[in-house]
C-alpha cells in the first residue's frame, strides 16, 4: 500500500514537472517571435523615435524592418537590424554623417530616383546576401561589407553607386558582372572576386584605392576623377578608360590587359610598375613610366613618345614596335623563357647607365652591332640554354661585361668576344661558344669554352679555361705557339 502511494506521488510530481517544462519552452518560443518582429514605418521621422514605427516599437538587431511608401526614416544614431525592405519606389532612409546602419540579413530596395538608402552615413552588410541599388540620384551612402571579424559574401544583384566602398577583413565582394560606381575611396581588406564582366567607375575628386589585400582583379576600370592606387597589385583585365587621372604609387603595380585610353596615367613614382599583358597586339599609352613591363604576346605599339626612367622589361613573347626614350639611369631587361631577336628596344649606342641585362631561359639574338657608352654595363645572367647570341655582330663597350655562372654567350659568323669593356667578369660555370666559321678566340679567363660549326678557331694568346674545352662539327683549334 505504501509502495503504491509512493509511486502515485512520484508520477504526479513527474507530470507537474513535465507540464512546467513544456510551458517554459512555449514561453521561450513565444518570446523569440516577439523579439524577432517585423516592424513597419508608420510615418516619416527619426529611426530611434517610437512615433516613427507601427506599434511604437523602435527596431532592434533581431528585427526585420519595412520602410513603407512615402516615408523617410533618418538614422541619427548607429543601429542594427536583421532584414531590410524598402517597400515602394518612394521609400527612403537617410543615414546621418558618421552613423552606421548594420543589416545582418537580407536587403532589397524598390526605391527609385532620390529615394532608397541615402548617406552621407554608412550602411553595413554582415550577412551572406545579394543586394541591389542604394539610391539612384540621391546622396550616396558609404557601403561597408563585413564586420572585420566573421566571413560573409555580398553579391550584387544589380548595378548601383556608392560613396566609399569598404570591404573588411574576412568579407568577400562579388560584383557578379554588374557595374558599380564609386564616388569616394575603395578600401579592400577582404576579397573582390575577379569577374570577366562589369565595370568599376571611379568618379571622386581626390581619392584612393587602398587596403591590406595584396591585389585585386577587376574587369574594366573607368576614371572621371583623380585616384591614387596604393594597392600592391591592381589588375585591370581589360580596359583602362575615362577622362580622369590614375596615379600609381611608389612600389605598386598596375596591370592592363587590353586598352589604356585613360586621359592621364601618372606612373613616375619610384619603383612603381605598369605591365601590359594582352595576348596580342596592344597599344602602350604614351606617358612617362618608372618601370614598364611588356608581356603576353604580340607587338606593343605606341605612336607617340613614351619614357622609361627605371626598367623596360621584355617578357612573354611580346615585341615592341617603337623604342622608348630611356631616362639617365634606365635599364633594358630581357626576362623571357622563349627566344627573341632583339628589336628597336635595344638602341645603340646604349647610354642609360642601367645598361642591358638578360635573365631567364630565353635566348636573345642581337640584330645589329651594339655599342655601350662609358659606365653602361652588359649582363648575361640566364641559364638552361638561354643567353645572348651576338648574331655575328660586334659588341663593344667601355664599362663592365658580366657573363654569370651557368649563363651562355654564343658568338657566330666571324665575330669574336665583346671588346673594349674595362672589366670582363666570366663565371666559372658559364659557357662561351664560338659557333661561326673562321674566328679569333679572345684571350679571356673562360668557364666552359665550346668551339663548334666550322673553320679555324685561332687562339689570340694563352687562355685559361676553368671548365671544359669542347670541339664539335669541323671546327679546328689553332693554339698559340
Amino acid at each position: 500500500m505504501n509502495n503504491n502511494y509512493s509511486n502515485s506521488l512520484l508520477s504526479l510530481l513527474k507530470l507537474k514537472f513535465s507540464a512546467k517544462f513544456h510551458l517554459l519552452l512555449l514561453f521561450l518560443f513565444v518570446c523569440s517571435f516577439a523579439n524577432a518582429a517585423t516592424i513597419t514605418s508608420a510615418t516619416s521621422g527619426n529611426w530611434n523615435a517610437t512615433t516613427t514605427w507601427v506599434g511604437g516599437v523602435v527596431p532592434t538587431a533581431s528585427d526585420d524592418v519595412i520602410i513603407a511608401t512615402t516615408h523617410t526614416v533618418t538614422v541619427t544614431v548607429s543601429t542594427g537590424i536583421t532584414n531590410l525592405l524598402l517597400n515602394k519606389s518612394s521609400a527612403k532612409i537617410i543615414i546621418n554623417p558618421n552613423q552606421i546602419l548594420t543589416v545582418s540579413g537580407t536587403y532589397k530596395s524598390n526605391a527609385t530616383l532620390t529615394d532608397g538608402v541615402n548617406g552621407p552615413g554608412s550602411i553595413r552588410f554582415t550577412g551572406t546576401i545579394s543586394i541591389n541599388r542604394m539610391t539612384s540620384t540621391g546622396t550616396l551612402p558609404n557601403v561597408i561589407i563585413g564586420d572585420g571579424v566573421s566571413t560573409n559574401t555580398v553579391k550584387m544583384a544589380s548595378g548601383f553607386k556608392v560613396a566609399n566602398l569598404t570591404i573588411n577583413t574576412g568579407a568577400i565582394f562579388d560584383n557578379n558582372s554588374k557595374n558599380i560606381g564609386i564616388n569616394g575611396n575603395l578600401l579592400v581588406n577582404g576579397t573582390i572576386l575577379p569577374s570577366s564582366k562589369g565595370n568599376f567607375t571611379f568618379s571622386g575628386l581626390s581619392n584612393t584605392i587602398a587596403g591590406s589585400t595584396p591585389s585585386i582583379t577587376i574587369n574594366n576600370a573607368s576614371f572621371s576623377g583623380t585616384y591614387t592606387n596604393n594597392l600592391t597589385v591592381f589588375n585591370v583585365v581589360n580596359n583602362l578608360t575615362g577622362t580622369g587621372t590614375l596615379i600609381n604609387s611608389a612600389s605598386k603595380t598596375l596591370t592592363i590587359g587590353r586598352n589604356a585610353t585613360l586621359t592621364t596615367l601618372t606612373a613616375t613614382a619610384a619603383d612603381n610598375t605598369v605591365i601590359y599583358t594582352r595576348p596580342g597586339a596592344q597599344t602602350v599609352k604614351p606617358t612617362t613610366y618608372y618601370n614598364l613591363t611588356l608581356s603576353g604576346s604580340g607587338a606593343k605599339n605606341s605612336a607617340l613618345v613614351y619614357v622609361v626612367n627605371g626598367t623596360l622589361s621584355m617578357q612573354g613573347t611580346a615585341t615592341v614596335s617603337s623604342a622608348p626614350t630611356y631616362g639617365t639611369v634606365a635599364k633594358l631587361e630581357y626576362n623571357r623563357n622563349s627566344p627573341l631577336a632583339a628589336g628597336v628596344e635595344w638602341i645603340s649606342p646604349f647610354v642609360a647607365t642601367g645598361g642591358v641585362i638578360i635573365i631567364n631561359t630565353g635566348l636573345i639574338t642581337s640584330n645589329s652591332a651594339k655599342v655601350f657608352n662609358s659606365s653602361v654595363p652588359l649582363t648575361v645572367a640566364n641559364d638552361s640554354g638561354g643567353g645572348l647570341d651576338n648574331g655575328g655582330f660586334a659588341i663593344s663597350g667601355a664599362s663592365v661585361f658580366t657573363l654569370a655562372n651557368d649563363a651562355n654567350l654564343y658568338l657566330s659568323g666571324t665575330s669574336t668576344f665583346p671588346s673594349g669593356f674595362s672589366t670582363n667578369t666570366i663565371g666559372a660555370t658559364s659557357t662561351v661558344e664560338y659557333n661561326g666559321t673562321a674566328q679569333t678566340v679572345a684571350v679571356q679567363n673562360y668557364g666552359n669554352l665550346n668551339l663548334s660549326n666550322s673553320g679555324n678557331k685561332t687562339f689570340a694568346g694563352a687562355t685559361l679555361i676553368a671548365g671544359e674545352l669542347a670541339l664539335s662539327g669541323t671546327a679546328v683549334a689553332i693554339l698559340p705557339t
